[in-house]
This record gives C-alpha cells, sequence and structure tokens, in this order.
C-alpha cells in the first residue's frame, strides 16, 4: 500500500522524489518526514525545495539502504543550520547533495566511508554568521574522506584551503565555484591530484597555471583573470583539453 504523504511510494520503492510541487512529485511543503522509516528500502533520495529540522534528518538516518541522498533547502528556513551527526548512520551512502542547507560541521562526515561524490552549496541570502563553514579550517574535516572522488562547492560556503583539499588523492572532479574560492590565486597544492580529469575554477581569481601542466586533465573552466599567454602554455602541455575561459567569449 502506498505510504502517505509519499504519493504511490511503498516499502518496496527503491527511488523517491519528493518537493515543494513541480516535477510530477508528492508535495511535501511544511510536511512530516518521519513516515519516511516506513520506505526502508529506498537506495535514492531526493527532496527539493523544502524546509528541513534535524528531527527530519533523523527521519532520514533510519533510510539504512540509501546510497544517494540530495537535500535543497528553501526560504527562510535555509538560515537554521542542521547538524550533520543524524546522517553518520547512512554508512552506504555513495552520493551526497547538500544545496541550500546550513551547517556548523562537516566532521560527521567522515563516517561516511563509502561516499565517493560530494556537493556542498549555500545560497548567500542564507548567510547569517559568515555562511556554512564558520569554525576556521572546517573545511579540513573532509580530509577524512580519502576516498572522495568527485567535490563540488558552490555558492557561499567560507574559506578555501586548496592543501586541505589536495589531500584528497583520489579527486577525478573537483569544482570551485564558491565566492570564498576568489581567495585561490596559487594552484600549486593541486599538482599531486594525479587522478584529476574535471578541475572548475570559476569562482577563483588564478592567473597561473602552470602547476597544472602534469595532470590528466579533460575539462577545465577558468576565470577571466587567467591570461591568454597562460591558457596558450595549458594547451601546449595539454593539446586535447577543453577549456572554458569565463569573461572572454
Amino acid at each position: 500500500m502506498p505510504i502517505k504523504p509519499f504519493g504511490n511510494a511503498t516499502r518496496h520503492t527503491t527511488r523517491l522524489k519528493l518537493g515543494n510541487g513541480g516535477r510530477g512529485s508528492p508535495d511535501i511543503w511544511g510536511g512530516d518526514l518521519t513516515p519516511l522509516h516506513r520506505l526502508s528500502a529506498l537506495r535514492s533520495l531526493d527532496i527539493y525545495k523544502a524546509t528541513f529540522s534535524n528531527e527530519d534528518l533523523q527521519a532520514i538516518s533510519q533510510l539504512d539502504r540509501l546510497v544517494s541522498l540530495r537535500l535543497q533547502g528553501y526560504g527562510e528556513a535555509a538560515h537554521w543550520p542542521l547538524d550533520l551527526e543524524a546522517l553518520a548512520p547512512l554508512v552506504k551512502l555513495e552520493h551526497l547533495e547538500l544545496d541550500t542547507v546550513a551547517f556548523r560541521d562537516l566532521a560527521p562526515m567522515a563516517a561516511l566511508t563509502r561516499l565517493t561524490a560530494l556537493k556542498l552549496g549555500f545560497m548567500s541570502h542564507a548567510q547569517l554568521d559568515r555562511g556554512t563553514f564558520e569554525q576556521p579550517g572546517t573545511i579540513g574535516a573532509l580530509e577524512a574522506l580519502p576516498q572522495l572522488e568527485e567535490l563540488d562547492l558552490h555558492d557561499q560556503l567560507g574559506p578555501i584551503d586548496l592543501g586541505e583539499l589536495a589531500k584528497l588523492k583520489r579527486l577525478r572532479v573537483l569544482r570551485l565555484r564558491c565566492s570564498e574560492a576568489q581567495s585561490v590565486t596559487d594552484l600549486t597544492p593541486l599538482r599531486h591530484l594525479s587522478h584529476l580529469e574535471e578541475l572548475n575554477l570559476s569562482g577563483t581569481r588564478v592567473k597561473y597555471l602552470k602547476a597544472l601542466r602534469g595532470l590528466p586533465l579533460k575539462y577545465l573552466e577558468i576565470p577571466e583573470t587567467v591570461p591568454v599567454s597562460e591558457l596558450r602554455s595549458l594547451r601546449l602541455a595539454i593539446p586535447d583539453l577543453a577549456i572554458v575561459h569565463h569573461g572572454n567569449g
């Protein structure tokens, strides 16, 4: 039988999308997520344009078969920082996306030892106290996820330390699209990421690309601060590299 308020979802459902109208998915605006524990077969959960509480995360934490989880916050509720400790029991997670979801501490992520793809984003209007990474060096908590292969940081997240990110030696994809990435000007820490194939630096203010020449890059996005001469040199080093040069046509 379908489990309310989740449309036609039953205890056998493995994939579910929920949200605030649209996309043909059940509308849970202001709804109660606690019945989620009855959907014990879920492997993929996508909740968009919703308001989240710590109680909601507790309900989600009971879905111990989840492999993929996407939470997209909405409205004023995005101001309320959530305790990510509630996600620690989801040890089978391989893909996690937190978009417009406030949080203070990434340390609980250490429990997610199968996580290979992580996307973190936060809307600028929801930044009440300098945003998600409130504590200095908090992003260093990602070091506890050496298995990460894809990391996407967008919107306003806080200070970005390439030295910390470069410890993630298995990264194949790294996207720095957040505004605080403008503090990134030196790419030297990335030179040892021997698996890196896709790199998005559109949120940075880098000028020099020499550190990238020995990497197996296939796709690169760079900001307008990179001079054309640097671009030409990199093309000589990696002839087949696809490059998007923002602000330069």
